[in-house]
Formats: structure tokens, sequence, C-alpha cells
């Protein structure tokens, strides 16, 4: 495991999610919070590509009342293909743009570092 922290917050349509210190988003929060449709909740999301996901450890889940299902991006973005096309569209952009952002954090670090 890596020594800094990787948390970051998302926001979708006007709801705010926060990934875990490792950087993995709840799914079952994603999925209650932005009221989608039953069938496709995260439990009900079966595929070659989310047993690739859990087998590389890009998804975590636990069963029980207090389950929940954590996905890295890589996952997060898998899962918004599920759910439909202009979620998975929404979820692309707005990883996207974290990227751009830890980026040009790295780049501005670098330059603190050499002046």
């Amino acid at each position: 495991m890596n020594n800094y922290n990787k948390q970051f917050d998302i926001t979708i349509d006007g709801i705010n999610f926060v990934s875990d210190e490792e950087g993995m988003l709840n799914l079952n929060e994603i999925w209650r919070d932005l009221h989608l449709e039953e069938k496709k909740r995260p439990s009900e999301w079966k595929s070659k590509l989310k047993t690739k996901m859990i087998n590389s450890e890009n998804i975590r889940n636990k069963a029980g009342r207090y389950g929940f299902t954590k996905a890295t991006e890589k996952a997060t973005i898998a899962y918004s293909m599920f759910v439909s096309d202009d979620f998975y569209e929404i979820m692309s952009v707005i990883f996207g743009i974290i990227s751009i952002f830890t980026i040009i954090i790295s780049m501005v670090n670098i330059y603190k570092l050499v002046f």
C-alpha cells in the first residue's frame, strides 16, 4: 500500500460521493443515492468484466446488512457501462478531469522541488 491518501470526492447530479483512503468508491451508495433502477444495483451486475475486476482487486465486496461493493476508478467506470451509456459518459468525464488535476498537481510539486 502507498504511503499517501488517495481519497477524493466527486459530485454527480448535485450529490457528493467520497472515496475511502485507498481511492475506492462505494457503488452501493452511488446506486442508492442516485435512485438508479433496482436492476442496476451493483449486486445485479453479473459479467466477465466484473469477475475480472474482483479477481484483480479493483472491486471489494462485503455481503450482509452493512455490506458494500467498493470499486477503484477502473471498476467504477466498468460499473457505469452496466448502468447506461449516459452514465458511462458522465463517469468517464469526471475521472478524466481528476486525472488532469492529478497531473497538474504532480507538475507543480516537481516544479517546487526544482526551483
